[in-house]
């Protein structure tokens, strides 16, 4: 009897191999951010973290949005998140209330956990609860529900933008442009060492509204007949959203602007109905706070003095002082990947176009265009699922090895490996400016691309790295967690 021949890799072991391939497209963001949050997480509520803290714990425990309460228990650490308003006697804030919606889940489960005997006799002792205390005037389970809450929507959102982006190209070259630019914009600073800034749960929701968009194909022109109920949840991701940095609003504009053209009709309708579902909820709290719907929070002294026009639209794009482009250049390889791919998509060009510059203008128009104490353009992290998307068209366009893109290919060429190459520098000068950043900032004033260079030069490449390794194991990562930094 003639043995028939068996197909290289046909076994069980060949089998094994394929699933490990097949896998590590969508295993490996998830490693890759699980070992970022041991190594960067601060789980610390302070700057801005403060005002949605507030919120958070007058949502969930005293049940109501008066922020009298909290204005008195964190009068020691309160520096200009919560104030009196004149006009009306209540306590106001220029921040919105929305992350809190998004972090209650995670807080819950923290106030159950701080109730367990295993919390108080096994967990509680190994922290300094008295320098949490002083810190940020609660205790530390509060700051880590917060922060976990934070690192779960990361993860979310980088699996979200990995989806969105891979309807267009491989999972391979999907999974690379999310990690890539997590990595590659301040995204990955605001997971961890930042974690209580509002920024990560409105990337979330921008994730989810992208998704709900390409999956669903909501403007598939195959199809001729309304889909109200897509573009009823598409609004209320919106108007969430909305609730979490109100600027993101202007999301809508390029998805009504489409929907206006088609004459789709009840799909715009149930769009703006969904929107106005939560969205009314942000005016109502500002004339509950300030006494009228429609204000400028930040300044209430002299509105006019806060939003100034968009004069300061190329500082955003390019300035060394926390610039889109300059700070974070992986960007700039996905407007290219856009532009690149903008004849075969042109609807993912539209919508990625529209937001990027609306994003830009209404950055471009506050008085404080910088973001103030800022680790790079941060206003606009919450675009994060167009720049993977962008960032995966313009790998796939300048031809990857064909490995990665699923086709056979012997000699990869020249451009696919330049290419790789550069976009691999962007991301490491991001995370340069990270590290220089987040350990120099604090007593030097690291605010422009020259400071974190002058630090590097005036000590000397070797004490410097020796410099920040010391500040990043004291303040970052799971070994500091027992207190908070040295530092306010």
């Amino acid at each position: 009897m003639a043995l028939r021949e068996i197909a290289p890799g046909s076994g069980v072991g060949g089998r094994l191999r394929r699933t490990a391939l097949a896998a590590l497209p969508w295993t490996c963001p998830l490693v890759v951010l699980l070992v970022v949050f041991y190594k960067l997480d601060m789980p610390v509520i302070r700057s801005d973290g403060l005002a949605y803290f507030c919120w958070l714990r007058t949502l969930l425990q005293d049940g109501n949005m008066s922020l009298t309460n909290e204005y008195a228990l964190l009068e020691g650490v309160n520096v200009y998140q919560l104030f009196i308003v004149p006009r009306t006697g209540n306590v106001g804030t220029a921040f919105p209330f929305g992350s809190a919606i998004l972090w209650s889940p995670f807080y819950g489960l923290g106030l159950w956990v701080g109730r367990t005997s295993w919390y108080v006799r096994k967990i509680a002792p190994l922290v300094d609860q008295a320098a949490y205390l002083h810190f940020q005037g609660t205790d530390f389970l509060a700051s880590l529900s917060m922060t976990l809450g934070t690192n779960v929507m990361a993860v979310a959102s980088v699996y979200l933008a990995l989806h969105v982006a891979r309807r267009r190209v491989s999972t391979a070259v999907a999974s690379l442009a999310s990690v890539a630019m997590f990595l590659g914009t301040p995204m990955v600073y605001y997971s961890t060492i930042e974690p209580t800034m509002s920024h990560i749960p409105a990337t979330f929701c921008l994730s989810l509204l992208y998704w709900l968009l390409f999956r669903f194909g909501a403007y598939e022109s195959r199809t001729e007949r309304e889909r109200p109920g897509i573009w009823l949840a598409i609004g209320v991701v919106l108007g969430l959203a909305t609730t979490v940095r109100w600027q993101l609003v202007l999301t809508g504009v390029s998805l009504g602007l489409v929907l206006l053209y088609q004459r789709r009709w009840r799909s715009l309708a149930a769009l703006c109905g969904g929107a106005a579902a939560l969205a009314w909820t942000v005016p109502w709290s500002w004339n509950q706070m300030f006494g009228e719907p429609f204000v400028t929070p930040a300044n209430l002294g002299d509105p006019s003095s806060f939003l100034v026009g968009p004069a300061n639209l190329v500082k955003v794009w390019f300035s060394s002082r926390h610039g889109l482009l300059s700070w974070s250049p992986a960007v700039g390889f996905s407007v290219l990947g856009i532009a690149l791919a903008a004849r075969r998509h042109p609807q993912e060009a539209f919508h990625y176009g529209t937001a990027l510059l609306l994003q830009s203008l209404i950055s471009a128009s506050v008085i404080d265009w910088w973001a103030g104490w800022s680790f790079g353009m941060r206003r606009m992290v919450e675009l994060y699922p167009l720049y993977v998307l962008g960032l995966a068209l313009f790998v796939d366009s300048v031809t990857l090895p064909g490995a990665l893109r699923g086709r056979p290919s012997t000699f990869p060429s020249l451009l696919s490996w330049l290419s790789a190459t550069v976009v691999a520098a962007a991301v490491g000068w991001n995370l340069f400016l990270l590290v220089t950043y987040a350990s120099v900032s604090i007593d030097q004033g690291c605010g422009t691309l020259g400071d974190a260079v002058a630090f590097v030069a005036r000590h000397g490449f070797l004490e410097a790295a020796h410099t920040i390794k010391g500040r990043f194991d004291a303040w970052y990562g799971f070994q500091a967690w027992r207190a908070p930094p040295p530092w306010r």
